[in-house]
């Protein structure tokens, strides 16, 4: 089983896509192959292949898709084949990239322990917007009385949301939405 192209880099793609490809497999040996599965390490991945028995000089293709949907940073993907093919029983594709967000929010989660009832806490989450077009933060709204929350536009693409807690605090658990609206 041979492949010319067995590791696709996609490059840098937005994390709101799809990356498709085809790997082409031939088989080089004298008799036919059987691909008992095609499987993958990551449900962000899937592959299906077109013909489950390759001839000897024969080709076929399997397509490739890589969800990076939510994923941010470098990207490594398998998918692997497995034949009957004595020298490479399990063959390996792979997709390689980077996948990246126009606007990143970070931390993108705030847990924040045990607060004191009369507290008066600050906390910070930073927007960057990496895009070519700047957002600008209209309106910032918490779902929750405890908090208030209000941004402020830091120049270049930035922006920092800072969320204050309303004392008095309610006793227990409190879980909250800070929701962000731009232009």
């Amino acid at each position: 089983l041979v492949c010319t192209n067995a590791l696709f880099n996609f490059g840098r793609v937005e994390s709101t896509n799809e990356v498709v490809h085809n790997f082409v497999l031939r088989n080089d040996g004298d008799l036919s192959l059987l691909i008992r599965s095609v499987r993958t390490d990551c449900g962000c991945v899937a592959g299906r292949i077109k013909d489950t028995t390759i001839r000897p000089g024969a080709e076929t293709v399997i397509e490739g898709r890589l969800n990076v949907r939510g994923r941010n940073g470098p990207q490594r993907k398998r998918i692997l084949i497995e034949s009957n093919d004595p020298q490479h029983p399990v063959f390996e594709l792979c997709f390689e990239g980077e996948a990246y967000s126009e606007v990143e929010v970070k931390p993108d989660r705030l847990h924040l322990g045990c607060i004191a009832l009369d507290s008066m806490d600050v906390f910070f989450v930073d927007i960057i917007c990496r895009a070519n077009r700047l957002y600008d933060v209209l309106f910032v709204d918490v779902t929750s009385p405890c908090f208030a929350a209000y941004a402020s536009n830091l120049g270049g693409g930035r922006h920092r949301i800072t969320i204050e807690t309303q004392p008095p605090l309610l006793p227990g658990r409190i879980d909250a939405t800070v929701m962000i609206w731009t232009d």
